[in-house]
């Protein structure tokens, strides 16, 4: 690396003053960094769950980063470079924005939250995000999340229907006369409910059918 200036003495000659510096090791060092964020890089766009870090900057959530799976997530596109981050936060779900913001508006030092949201895609649709999240505020900079996120719509879809299905059918044990039988094919096991009397249900297992 060389720098330098030039000058004109008084009787008019010009002289150049030159530093010259062997940057090499920085070089080396810069390139691995390099390397190694493309890497890194590389790493978090095949993970199967979403990837974001975001920075509460002046009172406003900044995005720094996404990986491919949040993307996809969200139903959004990569903003081209020269756009910058506000082309990203203009077409992200802005819901989950002022989540992530109101926590950490309100975190201490260090928090850490796992919650299950009704979240909305870029174009308005809702669905069900499991949110894995660590709120981090060192001493003098600005409050950094980092973020795991999954869709978890069918899963949860899946929990709430059984647990429909479950409700319908003390319902129907609470209510009905009649002998209800519920077997386990793998268990090879036969359970039945019975009604006496005085309305109350008592159930009998018969194992090994």
């Amino acid at each position: 690396q060389v720098e330098g200036v030039m000058r004109r003495n008084g009787e008019g000659k010009i002289f150049a003053y030159c530093a010259i510096t062997n940057v090499t090791e920085l070089h080396n060092t810069r390139s691995a960094l390099q390397k190694t964020t493309e890497e890194l890089q590389h790493l978090l766009d095949q993970l199967p769950v979403g990837v974001g870090i975001y920075e509460l900057a002046q009172r406003q959530i900044i995005i720094k980063y996404l990986n491919e799976r949040a993307y996809e997530i969200f139903d959004m596109k990569r903003p081209e470079p020269q756009n910058g981050e506000n082309a990203l936060v203009k077409q992200y779900p802005q819901g989950h924005l002022r989540q992530l913001e109101e926590w950490m508006k309100k975190t201490p030092q260090q928090i850490s939250t796992d919650d299950v949201v009704r979240a909305q895609k870029s174009d308005g649709r809702f669905f069900w995000l499991r949110n894995i999240a660590t709120i981090l505020e060192l001493p003098g900079q600005n409050p950094v999340c980092y973020a795991v996120m999954s869709d978890i719509t069918d899963q949860e879809e899946m929990e709430r229907e059984y647990r429909r299905q479950n409700e319908l059918y003390t319902l129907l044990l609470r209510n009905s006369d009649m002998q209800i039988m519920d077997y386990d094919t793998q268990e090879k096991k036969l359970t039945y409910s019975l009604k006496n009397s005085r309305g109350e249900r008592s159930k009998r297992t018969v194992e090994n059918l």
